[in-house]
């Protein structure tokens, strides 16, 4: 039995030090945030009645942030003046609290600290406060926050163990059983009663003795027996208490006999028990390394096929260069050629000059194709209205969207959406994607396309809808393969969506297609919202 008993003091005094650094840990991680806001600039505006508004908004983020119930500033007089609760009911704003001996303690230049249940809202909630001073000397407010104790109080419910704290007046502030909340260990002379009730500490509670007995190591309350450890914060002023009842001593003591009984026979089973047990953990083992092995493979496969991509590319970008040499030259002296015989009337026929020229067009744009991929990037980019760059690509192919007898619809915000990036390469972009449309519904009779920017949390979306025939089973990295093309030879190398996909990965966005839901295809264009302030505005 003595061994027992001591076995569970000592898992008791553990436990008790879960509890006191936890609770230690959730009220000093906000200690120093007062400090730090009472001197704030907006806050000595706020105090002189210049800067109200702004000051509300400032404590909202902060309280949102960190995960406070309020952020406030009271004057001198206890007034609150700004609060991060401003746009809340119930509010703290214009709330006085001078009464409150927090506020008194800051207002004396003090660090304000102090347990209590919220004389406005009704919820627990442990309180700092920092003197606001003028120049180090002159205090001209008091910056306070609170800490909502509800969630944590919930936490100690749900435990299952018996432990509450109490503060430096032994009024029960935290516990695990939420009957004992707000009564004492002991019994409370009139004044101290009449001094809680003045600062409303405990709101309409009546302090009454909780009615225990402590002897030594053990308490006893409402007719059972604890052994009984606590721990004294010192800084909080308060007494965190853990009762473990002596219940479990003889369920230990009475366990550990039958335990001993039946010791010898298990003995015996264990040994076969334990060679099961490591066959299958080496099982589990190897299932284990297969599936890790599986995974790997399949990274691998995925890395190769992106590394075939890029040596693709890469590639494609050596042929680009060469293939663009050569092809500048012929076409530069064929158009000379032409011009010469339309000029000289060599030409007889009155189809042939329309046929060498469609020629001349195909082979130049090839040639642009594969300029993209020798061009360096641009060096300059800057903040852009994306709605601008869409309004642009439209105007550059309306005579494509003309000829196709295409309708198309803009939805364009109202607002800028900024982004920050080369206009002309973006432009490139939608041009690309208005022109795979086409492509795309060429064989249709209706021919519908599109465009619709907004604003996707911190991304700004361009997205393009077409009546044509739809992805099928393709994905956007096969649409976007270089020389991937479904038009018939000669009409195009395929580069149109490669071009498209590498300028929005340069701007650190990304190019996604699907399927639309009765008809046609959905490409989406995201791309990062400029920051403030851009430099290159």
């Amino acid at each position: 039995m003595a061994y027992f008993r001591l076995d569970e003091r000592s898992l008791a005094q553990s436990r008790l030090n879960l509890y006191s650094r936890s609770l230690s840990d959730t009220l000093e991680r906000f200690e120093y945030l007062p400090k730090i806001l009472a001197k704030d600039p907006v806050v000595y505006s706020a105090l002189s009645g210049t800067d109200g508004l702004r000051a509300n908004a400032r404590f909202e983020e902060f309280a949102e942030k960190a995960g406070l119930e309020a952020i406030y500033l009271l004057n001198r007089s206890g007034l609150v003046i700004a609060a991060s609760n401003h746009a809340q009911q119930p509010t703290f704003l214009g709330k006085n609290y001078g009464f409150r001996p927090y506020f008194q303690t800051a207002l004396a230049g003090g660090d304000g600290r102090f347990f209590g249940v919220g004389a406005t809202t009704g919820r627990p909630g442990y309180f700092f406060a920092q003197p606001v001073s003028m120049n180090g000397t002159e205090i001209i407010g008091v910056l306070a926050v609170k800490l909502d104790m509800s969630e944590f109080q919930r936490s100690w419910e749900v435990s299952g163990d018996s432990v509450f704290a109490t503060d430096s007046n032994d009024v029960v502030v935290l516990a695990t059983n939420p009957d004992w909340l707000y009564y004492s260990t002991k019994t409370l002379p009139q004044d101290k009663i009449e001094a809680l009730v003045e600062s409303r500490q405990f709101g309409n509670f009546k302090i009454e003795a909780l009615g225990w007995q402590l002897t030594g190591d053990e308490v006893t309350i409402g007719g059972d027996r604890f052994i009984h450890v606590s721990e004294n914060k010192g800084k909080l002023g308060w007494i965190v208490h853990f009762l473990q009842n002596e219940g479990r001593i003889w369920e230990r003591a009475s366990f550990a006999t039958a335990i001993f009984g039946v010791a010898i026979v298990a003995l015996v089973l264990m040994a076969t028990y334990l060679r099961s047990i490591r066959i299958q953990q080496a099982l589990q083992t190897a299932q284990a390394d297969r599936s890790r092995l599986q995974i790997a493979n399949r990274e691998l496969e995925e890395a190769h096929v992106e590394l075939k991509r890029t040596g693709h590319l890469a590639a494609l970008g050596r042929v680009a260069a060469s293939v663009t040499h050569e092809l500048g030259q012929p076409i530069s002296a064929l158009k000379n050629y032409l011009g010469a015989a339309e000029i000289s009337g060599e030409f007889t026929r009155k189809d042939t000059l329309p046929k060498v020229e469609r020629v001349i067009e195909r082979v130049e744009n090839i040639a642009k194709e594969l300029r993209f991929f020798t061009q360096a990037q641009p060096a300059l980019q800057k903040q852009v209205d994306l709605n601008h760059v869409v309004q642009n690509a439209v105007e550059l192919t309306q005579h494509d969207l003309d000829k196709s007898g295409c309708e198309i619809k803009l939805s364009l915000t109202d607002t800028p959406l900024n982004i920050h990036g080369n206009q002309f390469r973006l432009e490139r972009v939608i041009i690309n994607l208005i022109r795979n449309a086409l492509e795309a519904m060429s064989e249709n009779e209706v021919r519908k396309l599109s465009i619709t920017t907004e604003r996707k949390g911190k991304d700004i979306c361009c997205r393009f809808e077409d009546t044509g025939p739809g992805l099928g089973q393709k994905t956007v990295e096969q649409l976007a393969e270089p020389f991937h093309t479904t038009k018939p030879s000669g009409a195009g190398m395929g580069l149109g969506l490669a071009i498209a996909s590498q300028i929005v990965a340069e701007h650190d966005g990304s190019l996604s297609a699907r399927s639309g839901q009765s008809a046609g295809a959905v490409f989406e264009v995201r791309l990062p919202t400029a920051p403030d302030g851009d430099p290159n505005e």
